[in-house]
């Protein structure tokens, strides 16, 4: 019994050396890019291996997109499902080259708002270029109100991309791009232009502000007697958006104005349940 104990040990310990060495190899390949054997070892990167964190806590693409690495990059983003996280990084690097290797489905709101906020006129422009933005939605990125009050009705009906979810091959609406560029007056004008016909525009707009954490514009929109606890497909309220991107203080915000914090959607997972998930 002895033995087989420290056979396995042995096993293990000779197994966990193999994986550590392998990890090695491929930060030398991504670090090394002009290397003959570089492009050889990302390509046998799998699924498994691309979840291998090394001694700073990267994991191969972390490493590739610290490194400005475009060609590791382009290998390693097709091995699996990465976190938003990664694609956000890869943002913060504010590379042309490196954000047009994100897939198309993750190009949402998420990564719009980490370019706004780190005011990158270029990647914006490359944004909008990829999502085929409508002249509607690239007028609310350049802030210009007055101009989209002269336009005709028929006109926003066209360029309002009321779509919600992956439809198309965009992953992102003219709600969401309107409420991370728009201020109030912004919502005031498209809520009056075009209540009559999304009969619950007013409700997505609450449920888009509250999971871009925009508390005066959930006041203004409370204000208008939304029902606060009214479900988007799903079964999903607003106070579940503001926990499922961690803004405490909107969910504050809501369960002031009554939002039911126990309500399920339809998993049964509670708004606390989706903030604990989600860290």
């Amino acid at each position: 019994m002895l033995f087989l104990v420290l056979m396995l040990s042995c096993t293990f310990r000779n197994f966990n050396v193999q994986e550590k060495g392998r990890r090695e190899d491929i930060s030398k390949a991504i670090q090394n890019p002009d290397n003959e054997n570089s492009r050889a070892i990302l390509e046998k990167v799998n699924k498994y291996t691309a979840l291998h964190k090394n001694e700073n806590g990267l994991l191969p693409i972390e490493e590739a997109i610290e490194a400005e690495n475009v060609e590791a990059v382009r290998l390693l983003i097709k091995v699996g499902e990465y976190p938003d996280k990664i694609y956000e990084r890869i943002v913060n690097k504010r590379n042309i080259d490196l954000f047009n290797l994100i897939p198309q489905e993750k190009l949402d709101y998420i990564l719009l708002s980490k370019i706004k906020e780190n005011d990158d006129i270029e990647l914006e422009r490359e944004f909008l270029k990829r999502i085929e933005a409508t002249e509607l939605e690239r007028l609310i990125v350049s802030g210009k109100i007055e101009e989209i009050k002269k336009k005709s009705k028929g006109w926003f009906l066209d360029n309002y991309k009321d779509d919600r979810g992956y439809v198309n091959q965009r992953k992102i609406n003219t709600a969401e791009i309107l409420c991370i560029y728009g201020g109030i007056d912004f919502i005031k004008e498209i809520i009056k232009i075009l209540e009559k016909d999304i009969k619950d525009i007013k409700e997505y707009l609450l449920f888009t502000v509250s999971k871009l954490g925009k508390r005066e514009a959930i006041k203004y929109l409370l204000g208008l007697g939304i029902d606060v606890n009214q479900k988007l497909d799903g079964g999903w309220k607003a106070i579940m958006y503001a926990a499922f991107n961690g803004h405490k203080e909107v969910c504050q915000l809501l369960i002031d104005n009554n939002s039911e914090v126990n309500a399920v959607d339809k998993d049964g997972s509670t708004a606390l349940m989706i903030a604990s998930e989600e860290g």
